[in-house]
């Protein structure tokens, strides 16, 4: 067997991406300033990847949503220059933002709707593209999970675009040795109709020299009889979540002419791989395999970059961890075959406090009913909190300023004392809740604890 990897986290170990976009957001920097940070992430991605894994898309790299990219490399949107991209990310003309799939990541929703005479084109010369795409096994989002997390396409619509943009894809993918295609709508309730629009559309695109390594993950897919038969190099499923998709194979087994990309590693997991049971999956499909490589179920970037720097937790947590790196070590591991000691710490003593057992065991039903009335304790509150008629309150913790970060910067490089620091915090709150109460806000409420994080000062009002 051989082993495939995708989705590594591009956030990066210090979260230099989110520290360069936020900076070009301010004017800070140069867009080559960026393009030189992202760049040096996706390099040390690979070369993570290189020390584990056989196979990998080498173009997986995005400023700000792949499936955004997918759609500026389609033509649908044609930004010439990261201010212009980030004006569709977050400025006047922003896109939707909704969640993809059942996570908690999002992406940027193409609206279809807006601009009623969009038609699409192979954009690979588009600058923003050519930075994201220049390698020779790019990923991008697949055309039918692209226009299904669209907005603005009607039902009747969707074959004669789903058909048009096929055409576009077939004309970048033959630019290219190899492409990594995501399709995770195919776990989704797919209709007999758009069944054979996948099918049609994929015999089309299977007329490419390019091998095709089309991706599923999240799920089953319901038409793994159509889905196997397609004219692609590679098939990646999930058999995480994806229980019938075990089943199917186990029954059915998979064409000879193509590879499966066998998703048993958890990608959205943060505990050890126990390999010992995915032997056992594997085994029951194995045999009827001719070729097969072991990956991760779903993209890693829902994962911490490694385990290896949380040294402060319990020893037995820590070694119970596996992150992102971690489960490309995991891969190798389930694809050597052999099997290995699953022992590991046990979390008992973590997770069980007898103290806070007992207390619970104890309780009974007359914990659970006040001992006051309402309309007791609701003169109580009033005597003791003596509120307006309509109190006014507001959620959440108020920004850092810039003299706030700098000196906080200063404090952790010991160019300012603790009580110097300490000193300027508090004078800081006072001065916020002088604001408050000057506002008229009926009630507040400071966190005098972990004051002035990273990305708020914490002094809020409830």
């Amino acid at each position: 067997m051989k082993t495939y990897a995708y989705g590594l986290p591009r956030l990066g170990k210090k979260r230099e991406y989110k520290r360069i976009i936020e900076s070009f957001w301010k004017k800070e920097c140069s867009e080559e300033d960026v393009w030189a940070q992202l760049r040096e992430i996706q390099t040390n991605n690979h070369a993570v990847y290189q020390r584990h894994i056989a196979h990998f898309p080498d173009s997986e790299m995005s400023a700000y949503d792949p499936l955004f990219d997918s759609a500026i490399a389609y033509g649908i949107y044609n930004p010439t220059s990261l201010e212009d991209y980030y004006e569709l990310c977050r400025g006047e003309n922003a896109l939707e933002m909704t969640k993809w799939f059942n996570t908690n990541y999002h992406y940027l929703v193409p609206d279809f709707a807006a601009f009623p005479k969009k038609s699409f084109k192979n954009n690979l010369d588009n600058p923003i593209i050519q930075q994201l795409k220049s390698g020779t096994f790019p990923q991008f989002i697949g055309p039918f999970t692209l226009l299904k997390l669209s907005k603005g396409i009607s039902k009747d619509q969707f074959p004669t675009v789903f058909n048009e943009l096929i055409t576009i894809v077939k004309e970048i993918i033959d630019q290219f040795e190899a492409v990594h295609l995501e399709e995770p709508a195919f776990v989704t309730d797919v209709s007999d109709e758009e069944i054979e629009l996948i099918q049609s559309g994929y015999t089309t695109l299977g007329k490419s020299n390019c091998k095709i390594h089309l991706i599923t993950y999240y799920d089953d897919v319901d038409f793994l009889e159509t889905l196997v038969q397609l004219p692609v190099y590679a098939i990646g499923l999930d058999l995480v979540s994806g229980t019938q998709n075990i089943q199917y194979l186990h029954d059915n087994g998979f064409p000879d002419d193509k590879v499966l990309i066998a998703g048993v590693v958890d990608g959205r997991n943060i505990w050890k791989l126990n390999n010992d049971q995915a032997q056992k999956k594997l085994s029951q499909f194995y045999d009827r395999i001719q070729t097969m490589w072991i990956s991760n179920a779903g993209p890693l970037f829902h994962l911490p970059h490694t385990a290896e720097v949380e040294a402060n937790l319990h020893p037995a947590l820590q070694q119970n961890l596996s992150f992102a790196y971690e489960k490309l070590a995991e891969i190798v591991t389930v694809d050597s075959g052999y099997d290995t000691d699953n022992t590991l710490p046990s979390l008992d003593t973590i997770r069980h406090q007898a103290d806070v057992q007992n207390r619970v065991s104890s309780l009974t039903d007359a914990d659970f009913v006040k001992s006051e009335s309402h309309d007791s304790r609701k003169k109580g509150h009033q005597a003791q909190l003596n509120l307006p008629l309509f109190p006014t309150t507001t959620i959440g913790s108020f920004p850092q300023t810039k003299e706030v970060r700098q000196k906080r910067a200063s404090y952790r490089q010991g160019k300012l004392s603790e009580t110097d620091y300490h000193s300027f915090i508090n004078t800081q709150i006072e001065s916020l809740i002088k604001f408050q109460e000057e506002l008229g806000l009926s009630n507040i409420q400071v966190e005098s604890e972990g004051i002035f994080e990273d990305n708020d000062c914490s002094v809020g009002c409830t």
